[in-house]
């Protein structure tokens, strides 16, 4: 059984035409594919670090002020 799906999955003669346009197209999606998924991970970073057990959200991004003191909060703009 394994020999015959491998002779349907790896025929000896093709008899088919790949174009440079149609390997260029696929070439094109893989890349594309990839650069979506570094910016996704780049877009969503402070949540999957949060949610695999990194440190929590900053206080920066959550809009908290990170001053210890009085006079540090009157000196920033």
């Amino acid at each position: 059984m394994l020999v015959g799906l491998l002779h349907f999955v790896f025929p000896r003669t093709a008899h088919a035409y790949l174009d440079p346009g149609s390997t260029s197209y696929a070439l094109q999606m893989v890349i594309a594919a990839l650069v979506a998924a570094g910016f996704a991970i780049k877009t969503y970073w402070a949540k999957l670090k949060s949610f695999f057990g990194g440190s929590n959200l900053s206080s920066e991004r959550r809009g908290e002020d990170t001053a210890d003191s009085p006079t540090e909060k009157a000196s920033r703009p």
